[in-house]
């Protein structure tokens, strides 16, 4: 995995050198998940996350252009039951693979894929026997569509909404699934 999370990185590093403009990132993000039937007696609620990473944009039309990156994102959730609270703290290295069109130079709309490498994993519970995240799968690949501005010159933002179908876990889990995430992002662009 870590073989695969350098090249991945490298390739991110290769792919920036033709892009048009290249942004540093820092954000934060709203996670939710939905539990699936099978978790019954239990409930789900999302927590703030934090994200940041580097993003490339290679022109591909007038007013096209190809939206890639490398970011380390933060998925974070608790579940309760009449066993207590459990809190579970999950990183990945995300890879957006989108296309953005542009209203201006100061503006665009963006839409696509986003393939999530999971980092790390954790998990506590204070009031509750134990937890466990056994069978968290180690790739998700879901959607981002969104909005991208500039304010000034080299600084940005970008609003996005992302889901990822399906389940987090493997079938051995604890019946989460479905994220769905609103997240802001500021960008510092380099042209």
């Amino acid at each position: 995995m870590r073989q695969i999370l350098i090249s991945l990185f490298a390739l991110t590093v290769s792919v920036s050198s033709f892009a048009n403009d290249f942004a540093a990132v820092i954000g934060v993000r709203s996670n939710s998940w939905d539990l699936n039937p099978s978790a019954a007696g239990q409930s789900a609620s999302g927590k703030t996350g934090f994200q940041g990473g580097v993003l490339g944009f290679i022109d591909l039309a007038p007013m096209l252009q190809f939206r890639g990156g490398f970011e380390y994102v933060q998925r974070n959730f608790t579940t309760s039951s009449s066993l207590g609270e459990t809190n579970y703290n999950y990183t990945y290295f995300d890879i957006p693979l989108t296309l953005m069109y542009k209203f201006s130079d100061f503006g665009g709309i963006f839409g696509g894929a986003v393939l999530a490498l999971n980092a790390g994993k954790s998990c506590s519970a204070p009031g509750a026997a134990s937890c466990s995240t056994d069978g968290v799968k180690s790739s998700l690949v879901g959607y981002q569509i969104g909005a991208s501005f500039k304010f000034a010159p080299q600084m940005g933002a970008e609003l996005y909404y992302e889901g990822i179908p399906g389940d987090l876990q493997s079938a051995s889990g604890q019946g989460i699934g479905n994220s769905k995430s609103i997240a802001a992002n500021l960008l510092i662009t380099f042209e």
